[in-house]
């Protein structure tokens, strides 16, 4: 009972949301949890990091996408064939989608394309860690020309 009026009374008080940033921070750390890669939607995974930092304000999202690129934990999705991905390689593809930009763009910095493979997280190969480095860099500046520093204006 004094569970349920201590809820109650939270929940008439009107407790503010919490602040999306630490959302992303979350969704950001879920990312590792990814089991599966679909080509429409993305990596799936509980409760869906992936699509919560697609569809996240970039100005939270970026700026620790763009750190997450050089996390080389891999993933939970394994189709036992190819190389698991890392997180910093969801972070890569999600990076791509809130900037619109193409692998193709990025093959000078070093990223690989193998173009007859049939999922795009198998398909954009970053072997090096200088590489990641530089797509840091490249983001970071991207991502400061459109003012997506995650400061609050």
């Amino acid at each position: 009972m004094k569970r349920t009026l201590a809820l109650l009374a939270l929940i008439l008080a009107g407790c503010p949301e919490p602040p999306k940033v630490n959302r992303c921070i979350g969704a950001v750390q879920d990312l590792e949890d990814c089991w599966k890669w679909d080509n429409a939607r993305g990596a799936e995974g509980p409760g869906d990091p992936y699509q919560a930092l697609v569809g996240s304000d970039p100005n939270d999202s970026a700026p620790l996408l763009v750190s997450g690129l050089t996390n080389s934990k891999k993933t939970k999705i394994d189709d036992r064939i190819h190389d698991i991905p890392t997180v910093g390689d969801l972070c890569f593809h999600i990076l791509m989608a809130i900037f619109q930009k193409s692998a193709k763009e990025f093959e000078r910095d070093g990223v690989f394309i193998i173009e007859r493979e049939e999922f795009a997280i198998y398909g954009i190969v970053i072997t090096k860690p200088e590489t990641r480095v530089r797509l840091q860099q490249r983001f970071m500046k991207m991502a400061k020309e459109r003012g997506w520093t995650g400061e609050k204006p």
